[in-house]
Parts: C-alpha cells; structure tokens; sequence
C-alpha cells in the first residue's frame, strides 16, 4: 500500500498521478493570468530524486504511457509528438542549479565534459555567481549511440557558483546522457 501524505501553509491546488510499477509522480500547477498566460508542469522522478520542470506549454499536466508523451488541460488530453510546435522550431533548454559544490573558495572551471547525440548545433552556457555567462557550441553528433565530447573553457572564467545549461538550435533532436565539470580550486574565497 502506498500513501502520500503533504503539508501546506499556502492556498494550493494541483493534482499528482501516481503511475506504477516505475513510480513516477506527475504534479499539475494553477496557471496564473498573466498577458500571456505560461503553464508549467512538474515531474518528479523517484528513483533519481530529479525534478523537472516542463514550461511553456498550454498544458497543466504531463504524462508518458506506453512510451508516449501526453499533455493535458481544460480542453482535453493531446500526444506530444512532432519536430515543430506550430511550424516553428522547439527551443529546448536542459539547466542545472547553481551550484558550489560544497566549497567557499572560487573555482576556474577547466573543462566540460558532456555525454550527448545532437542532430544540429547546440550551445552549452557556464554561468558565474549568477551574472558572468559564457557561451561554448557543441557540434552535431549523429554517431550511433550518445559520445563524449570535451569542451575546454576560456581562462578568465571564475566564480563561488556555478551554472550549466544546454540548449539546442534551430530546434534540433538533441539526447543527454551527462554533464561533468572539472574545476581547479582558488586559495581566494571571494572574488
């Protein structure tokens, strides 16, 4: 038997589905009216204790069944599918937390290390304590099965956190398999 208890000290609504044997839960959020109105949906992955979350879409709830992508809202349930959202390009963007890695000194990231299959350009961002951006291009990569390739990043780069994200161009297919940044610690703890 599986229960699911949540406090709250907030007005919320929402909804969870619970698919099993996988145990995925999929939560809904309340859009808010905005001049253009954005939903998003969250997933929570179990296993991997991972959160996503999907935005932009006309979707209040997600949900894959039988290896199939469905989104749903008032107007009812629609397979997601397709390489275009209304004959334009799907801008999809994979971002991490920022993070400092347990550790109060400034980093000089050195490399990338991104485990991926692309079928155009993507970009890869590496942010700095939430303002320096520095934009690097991964090349396709159509090789059967996901490859590593390394980006090296430029040397000026430093900061007390760091940001990784990973966007494709022109809307092309991408897969992701892993990202690993290796960094040298600074003896400074601020910058």
């Amino acid at each position: 038997m599986l229960t699911l208890d949540a406090t709250g000290h907030t007005s919320t609504s929402g909804q969870a589905d619970i698919v099993l044997p996988m145990l995925r839960l999929n939560a809904s959020s309340e859009s808010i009216p905005t001049p253009a109105t954005v939903l998003s949906a969250l997933v929570l992955e179990t296993e991997a204790t991972r959160l996503t979350t999907y935005s932009q879409f006309a979707f209040n709830s997600l949900a894959e069944f039988n290896g199939v992508a469905l989104g749903a809202n008032e107007n009812g349930l629609f397979i997601l599918s397709g390489n275009n959202d209304d004959e334009a390009a799907i801008t999809s963007t994979v971002r991490f937390g920022v993070n400092g890695f347990k550790e109060a000194r400034l980093k000089r990231p050195l490399n990338v290390y991104v485990g991926y299959r692309a079928e155009g350009e993507m970009t890869l961002t590496v942010s700095f304590d939430e303002d320096d951006e520095y934009q690097y291009t991964l090349l396709p990569r159509k090789a059967q099965g996901i490859h590593p390739a390394r980006v090296k990043l430029g040397r000026g780069a430093k900061g007390r956190y760091v940001q990784l994200a990973l966007q494709n161009r022109d809307g092309a297919d991408f897969e992701l398999d892993q990202m690993e940044l290796v960094q040298d610690l600074l003896s400074r703890r601020l910058g």
